[in-house]
């Protein structure tokens, strides 16, 4: 009877610590994630900011997980008196989350072991710095560390409670949502960066360097079709004159 009223006593606690683990792991809809910069410790310079901005398509085509965009992550970098391109580590990254509002933040690591090759991610509570969810997949090649890496974003967005039906909807594989070439992704990856740091004009030949490596890219091909057009927006626009005897028009 004792033994039978313990054993009912220790399910109950467990199912009770069950549900509200689970609770506090699901997020909302007006939850937003913060992306730290992968962790790279397998030499190779390709994963830099590559895997990064893979993961980031890949959770973005989610229409339950809101991702802090490259421009905010910036803009609160500047508020805490740090250089807006400044890498995001693991502490960085948890006081970017604090001062956006955001909820969780990720980190995505890569190692490689052997021939193969290991990824990583890891959701964090940005108050706590608790787990909320891990992922981890191994890849047997690096041509595959693209699709392994998009299946365990997949895997993750469902551990960060969104639903099978829209993972299914929404949930291309990163190498078809992007490209299939590693060097591709890293130069638009590089472009993006630059885009942000630079401006329009420096990031040019690196998009044009990703459609030169896959010419399938789509969104490489969107981003030199953007840079083009705000170049010759801003080449027709409209100068303030300051010459006292006015000024040629074209």
């Amino acid at each position: 009877m004792f033994a039978v009223a313990a054993v009912l006593l220790v399910a109950g606690a467990s199912i009770a610590s069950f549900y509200l683990r689970w609770k506090r792991l699901r997020l909302t809809e007006k939850d937003t994630i913060v992306l730290a910069d992968f962790v790279n410790t397998t030499g190779d310079s390709a994963f830099d900011d590559t895997l990064k901005q893979g993961l980031r398509v890949q959770l973005e085509q989610s229409p339950f997980l809101n991702i802090l965009s490259d421009q905010k992550a910036s803009d609160v970098l500047q508020m805490m008196k740090r250089s807006k391109d400044e890498r995001l580590t693991r502490e960085v990254t948890r006081e970017v989350c604090q001062r956006a509002g955001s909820k969780a933040f990720l980190i995505g690591t890569i190692s490689s072991l052997g021939t193969h090759y290991v990824i990583g991610l890891n959701a964090l509570n940005c108050q706590t710095g608790d787990e909320l969810a891990s992922e981890q997949v191994e890849a047997d090649t690096r041509e595959h560390v693209l699709r392994a890496l998009g299946e365990s974003a997949t895997r993750m967005r469902k551990k960060l409670g969104e639903s099978l039906a829209t993972i299914q909807k929404y949930g291309a594989p990163v190498e078809l949502a992007t490209t299939s070439s590693l060097d591709a992704l890293k130069a638009y990856s590089l472009g993006m960066k630059t885009f942000f740091e630079k401006g329009v004009t420096a990031s040019l030949p690196f998009f044009q360097r990703a459609v030169e490596l896959d010419p399938h890219f789509a969104m490489a091909h969107a981003r030199v079709a953007m840079v083009h057009w705000n170049l010759t927006r801003m080449l027709w626009q409209p100068r303030t004159c300051t010459k006292p005897t006015g000024c040629e028009t074209r």
